[in-house]
């Protein structure tokens, strides 16, 4: 996690459009393994490809699993092999029409009967193409996911993380136009081991603590020997998040739980958020203004979703238990 994949999706995505393709964005991390998760998300776009023949042949029989994206929404949920059968077709006449690209980010949290419905895209929605991203240490290799390319139909690659001269770059080009000392260099490196996220959030760090500082026009590195970082990303973000107000950190710690509760990863119900979080209209705006400023948060169209999975599981990790406990009851009687 962290390595970049889901911004290589993005780019992939800017540049297909350039070319006239019709993307596809689907990010089962917001589906929080929901049954049929991202099908959802699928068909609503979909739906604004459609004529009205396939809104008729495909939309209605599927609104049980998209309510609202036809008419009077029905009730008669369709069997595995109808869903996936009237999904591959649907996709299959828009595709005869203009060229589509289907991304998949965090693919791993895909449930069963959505990976069924992928792996049948694949398989026979001729012509489109599909690319999905998911991080290794979170997918078992039994998953179906690999079916795919078991079968020939797919290819996977893996994104490394940065070696030593790529750290480097990206060291540059975020601290420009200082040039970053070598024992910098070596430090990022070795702390960060690569990985994109980790890096950018040691430097994040580095700032909030003041130790690495910006004057007019340069960046001024810390001092070596007066250096005081945690080995553990996790301790870093931690430590980073206590420097948030009050009710910043409240909010933050409620959106944690939101997520343990198997809500979307996005917080779309803004007003179960700040009923949650128990702060009044105004200071729960000025709340999420800072999250999004630190880039804890960042705004998703309509939604709101952490900037990273790595943000969220350092949040919950550093909740007491009988602060858990306590926002997961509020949960559970807002939901009920």
């Amino acid at each position: 996690a962290g390595v970049g994949k889901s911004r290589l999706l993005s780019e992939l995505k800017a540049e297909a459009e350039l070319e006239g393709v019709t993307t596809l964005w689907l990010d089962e991390q917001r589906s929080a393994n929901r049954v049929y998760g991202w099908l959802d998300g699928l068909l609503r776009q979909l739906v604004t490809l459609s004529t009205d023949k396939e809104l008729t042949l495909f939309a209605k029989p599927l609104s049980v699993l998209a309510p609202g994206i036809y008419g009077e929404t029905s009730t008669e949920i369709p069997d595995d092999a109808s869903c996936q059968g009237l999904v591959v077709a649907w996709v299959e006449s828009i595709a005869a029409r203009q060229r589509l690209l289907l991304l998949l980010d965090n693919a791993q949290w895909t449930d069963l009967k959505s990976l069924a419905v992928l792996n049948a895209l694949i398989r026979g929605a001729k012509p489109l193409s599909v690319v999905g991203a998911y991080r290794s240490d979170e997918l078992d290799k039994t998953s179906p996911l690999f079916q795919p390319e078991d079968e020939g139909l797919a290819t996977f690659r893996e994104v490394a993380p940065l070696n030593r001269e790529q750290s480097s770059e990206l060291l540059d080009a975020v601290l420009t136009p200082t040039t970053p000392s070598a024992e910098f260099r070596d430090l990022v490196f070795e702390l960060s081991g690569g990985n994109v996220f980790d890096l950018i959030e040691l430097l994040r760090f580095l700032i909030a603590e003041g130790q690495l500082r910006h004057t007019a026009d340069r960046w001024l590195e810390p001092v070596s020997s007066e250096l005081s970082i945690p080995e553990d990303l996790t301790r870093r973000l931690q430590k980073r998040l206590q420097g948030l107000e009050s009710d910043a950190r409240c909010l933050a710690e409620v959106a944690s739980v939101m997520m343990d509760g198997h809500l979307d990863s996005g917080f779309g119900d803004l007003a179960l958020w700040e009923r949650l979080t128990e702060l009044g209209g105004e200071r729960f705006l000025e709340a999420l203004d800072q999250l999004v400023a630190q880039q804890i948060v960042v705004q998703e169209d309509d939604d709101f979703v952490f900037a990273h999975r790595k943000l969220r599981d350092a949040i919950a990790a550093g909740l007491e238990p009988s602060r858990r406990s306590a926002l997961h009851a509020a949960l559970a009687r807002s939901l009920a």
